[in-house]
Formats: C-alpha cells, sequence, structure tokens
C-alpha cells in the first residue's frame, strides 16, 4: 500500500476547506446566490455550491494530479475501481437547504482515501468558526485541539442526532424510529448537516447520529473523525451494496458512544 504523510493532507485539506468556506461566505454576504433543485423540490444545489467545488477541485488538481476526485456536484459517480487508488471525496456544502436558508450549520467536509481506507478527514464549518480533522490513527481535533467522546450515563441521559432522508415516500419507519429514540432517551436533534453531527459525536455534544440514506460525501471526513475521537461506527439496519467498501459505506449509518451502541441498534431496528 503506498504511504502518504498524513499530517502534510491534513494541512492541505484544512486550507483548502476554509478556502471554499471564504467563498460561500461571501456570496452569502453578496446576496446573489441562485437556488435550483435537482430533480427534487427539498434536494437543492446553489451556485456556492458549484463555486465551492471549484474552489476545492482546482487545489487538490494542481497538489495532486493524479489523484482520483469522487464529488457531489460533478463527479458522483460511484465505481468500485475508483477506491482502489488515492481518493479525495468532497462534499462543498454538506446542509444546502441550511445554507439556503440562512442558517449556520453548513459544513464543507474534504477526505482522502486509500485502498478503501479513509485516512484523512476534515470538516469545516465556516459560519460556526470550527474545524473538525482527523488522520487514521492520529487523534482528531477541533480548531486543533483534541476532541473525545462523552459518554453518559446510558440511553436515558443521551442526546441523539439523526437526518431524514429527501425520499419521503415511506416515512414509517423513520417516524416509528423517531418514536422510539423520544421515548428512550433525552432527547432528539436534527440539525440538517450529517458531516457536522458527525463531527458532534466526536466532541461530545450528541451521543449518536444516525441516519437511513446518506451518500459517501456526507460522510467520508465525519466517520475518521468520530472513530478518531472514539465512536463506534455501524450499520444499525439492511445489506450493505457490494460496491462500495465497509467504511464507507453510508446506508443505515449510526455513530454513537460505545456504551449506548447495542441498546440504540435495537430501537433504530424497525419493521
Amino acid at each position: 500500500m503506498q504511504t502518504f504523510d498524513l499530517e502534510e493532507l491534513r494541512t492541505f485539506a484544512i486550507h483548502t476547506a476554509k478556502a471554499a468556506g471564504e467563498v460561500i461566505v461571501d456570496l452569502r454576504k453578496s446576496d446573489t446566490i441562485e437556488v435550483g433543485d435537482k430533480g427534487n423540490p427539498i434536494d437543492l444545489v446553489t451556485t456556492a455550491d458549484i463555486e465551492a467545488e471549484k474552489c476545492i477541485l482546482s487545489a487538490i488538481r494542481a497538489q495532486f494530479p493524479d489523484h482520483g476526485i469522487l464529488s457531489e456536484e460533478s463527479l458522483s459517480t460511484v465505481e468500485k475501481e475508483q477506491f482502489d487508488a488515492p481518493l479525495w471525496i468532497v462534499d462543498p456544502i454538506d446542509g444546502t437547504v441550511n445554507y439556503a436558508h440562512n442558517h449556520l450549520q453548513v459544513g464543507i467536509s474534504i477526505a482522502f482515501v486509500c485502498q478503501g481506507q479513509i485516512q484523512v478527514g476534515v470538516v469545516h464549518s465556516p459560519f460556526q468558526h470550527e474545524t473538525f480533522s482527523a488522520t487514521r490513527g492520529g487523534g482528531a481535533r477541533l480548531n486543533e485541539t483534541n476532541i473525545q467522546v462523552r459518554e453518559r450515563k446510558d440511553l436515558r441521559t443521551s442526546l441523539i442526532g439523526s437526518g431524514f432522508p429527501y425520499d419521503r415516500s415511506n416515512l414509517s419507519p423513520i417516524l416509528k424510529r423517531i418514536e422510539n429514540v423520544l421515548l428512550h432517551t433525552q432527547g432528539f436533534r436534527r440539525a440538517g448537516a450529517a458531516s457536522l453531527d458527525l463531527c458532534w459525536v466526536a466532541c461530545g455534544r450528541l451521543q449518536a447520529f444516525y441516519e437511513e440514506d446518506l451518500n459517501i460525501w456526507d460522510i467520508a471526513a465525519g466517520r475518521l473523525i468520530a472513530l478518531e475521537a472514539g465512536a463506534v461506527v455501524s450499520n444499525f439496519d439492511g445489506e450493505l451494496p457490494e460496491n462500495i467498501p465497509t467504511e464507507l459505506n453510508a446506508h443505515c449509518l449510526l455513530a454513537s458512544v460505545p456504551n449506548i451502541e447495542k441498546d440504540l441498534t435495537k430501537l433504530l431496528k424497525v419493521s
């Protein structure tokens, strides 16, 4: 397996994510953002998504011309073979609906993957001035301060986060899971950006985060950050697609502090 200087890659990813953050902050201030959708009125794309992606992709291509890129807006086709070589996975704006409505919970997610394993993860929250990062085996950080998950006594004292899929044709299992969580935990939060929700597990603001149907670019960076902070990351229901490495699978994702993972998984398995 090819080796890389992970700290150097983390520094590059942080610099690149912050540059893209400046782009989307400036565009919001200019009040010139155009908003469209991807064939579904709740699955938005803005001119800020496109400009942030251009910023990130140009930086990667200039610094690492031989590396592959998987990015939400323009390079989103997932092929099994692409995970074998060095690969950057990019979400230029995670929380586009939040961004379009002037909310602060917006993340820029950049991960570096090699041989199907996440090596570096960076999630930058430009409106909250927070940058989460991790390297494989090197721990997780928030603005260069080490972070760890924070366990509570049990489910009853734990705060759980989640998100909702764009396809809402079958709400029954989603609502049943919410009901189970509300009945057995201290509370439920839905903030609207999975990458940051995973980071909130990592720094102790949540004890767990789950969601049914995410994409690789939603979770790649945040997953590593949560893992390096001591979280357990698993699949709470259903079969995993064969064309995606287990570590990058975003189907029925659960990230939690270790002591509630088994009990929470039982609550989330609904028929």
